[in-house]
């Protein structure tokens, strides 16, 4: 039984560490850009009683919410259940991040008691379960993917190491014939290609003095403007979101009230400004761009503050091109769609958030 613990122990470390490499592989498929599928985003990290703070520090809780994106806006995360693993990040990152209580373990040659019981462990047994293995925990959670992430009183590490899977008409479960250690089995009823799943990775990073705490980006402060004709002088009227309980209505009087008539030589262009103010001198904005119709002209938009001063006009740098394939115009023809665009931004010391935007599109 031990040398049994001992090979499974083992497993689980090189199957939690697999989980990174598979985290980011959609990206690159063509037109990366277009939400075909259920996508992840990012999430975003805010302090228990200071929401906009994205850094923990020893003693407080954070909580993780995953943002999802969908082809269709009428899609909600209601099918969603994940299954995700928090421990302590390593003391050194050299290749695959693996948690530290694993890597003492195996270098002890110690097994944690209760290991067993995670190679078990199905989120079909309990939709809310939560497992504790020492520093290491365990826990399925049901719809937005939201996580506790609790830094104990004396935590010394520099962040903590988050891993997991998302599944949608699926139910997550610990597998040790994935490359990753979790994976999604079907629903019953659920046909295989109804299933998505998604790894997802990533690290909280934990504040141990004043200078290393890290505010969320304030969306508040992204203006997106939308222009339809170019012209140099025009750079579009503000774009601002629909409320998600006025969307079925604005998609009803699509063909009467469509905001774009796309034309064979026109390229849309969105406009992006983020205006940086005093105590941004250092941060670093990159935006990501999607469309669920249509293809944007890249991916990533990133914003310095030494390059921008808060009145200097647009440039080419702060703008993307949204274009429309012969075959997507011809679709649009005599028929009308509503086009969701998710906007998000990182600044790359645990900073996230998201914004949609709508628009109708038709074709005489």
């Amino acid at each position: 039984m031990r040398r049994l613990l001992d090979t499974l122990w083992l497993g689980m470390l090189i199957a939690l560490g697999g989980a990174v490499g598979l985290a980011g592989c959609e990206d690159d498929l063509p037109k990366a850009s277009l939400i075909t599928h259920m996508r992840v985003l990012g999430a975003r990290t805010e302090v228990v009683g200071d929401e906009q703070r994205s850094t923990p520090r020893p003693g407080e809780r954070a909580i993780l919410t995953w943002a999802i994106a969908y082809p269709e806006y009428r899609s909600n995360d209601d099918e969603i259940e994940s299954l995700f693993v928090v421990c302590t990040a390593p003391s050194r990152f050299t290749g695959t991040p693996v948690c530290q209580e694993l890597i003492n373990a195996a270098q002890s040659g110690s097994t944690p008691i209760g290991v067993s019981n995670i190679f078990r462990m199905s989120c079909a047994d309990d939709p809310d379960a939560l497992v504790r293995l020492g520093g290491i925990s365990f826990s399925c959670h049901t719809g937005t993917p939201r996580l506790e992430v609790d830094v104990d009183d004396g935590y010394e590490a520099s962040a903590k190491l988050v891993q997991g899977i998302v599944c949608r008409n699926g139910t997550p479960r610990a597998d040790m014939n994935s490359a990753i250690g979790v994976s999604c089995e079907p629903n019953p009823g659920a046909d295989e290609d109804e299933l998505d799943s998604i790894p997802v990775y990533g690290t909280v990073p934990v504040a141990q003095k004043s200078s290393e705490e890290n505010l969320n980006p304030d969306l508040d402060r992204l203006e997106l403007r939308l222009r339809v004709e170019h012209s140099d002088e025009d750079r579009g009227e503000l774009w601002t979101a629909v409320p998600p309980e006025e969307l079925p209505d604005l998609e009803e009087d699509c063909t009467e009230n469509s905001a774009i008539r796309p034309r064979d030589v026109n390229r849309e262009l969105i406009a992006l400004r983020y205006p940086f103010e005093r105590g941004d001198e250092d941060e670093v904005l990159q935006f990501s761009a999607f469309a669920t119709f249509g293809e944007l002209s890249r991916r990533f938009t990133v914003l310095e503050p030494e390059d921008r001063k808060r009145d200097d006009p647009p440039d080419e740098n702060d703008e993307v091109e949204w274009v429309l394939s012969k075959e997507e115009r011809a679709d649009l023809i005599g028929s009308a769609k509503l086009v969701r665009f998710y906007f998000s931004v990182l600044d790359g010391r645990g900073g996230f958030g998201v914004t949609t935007r709508e628009l109708c599109v038709s074709r005489p």
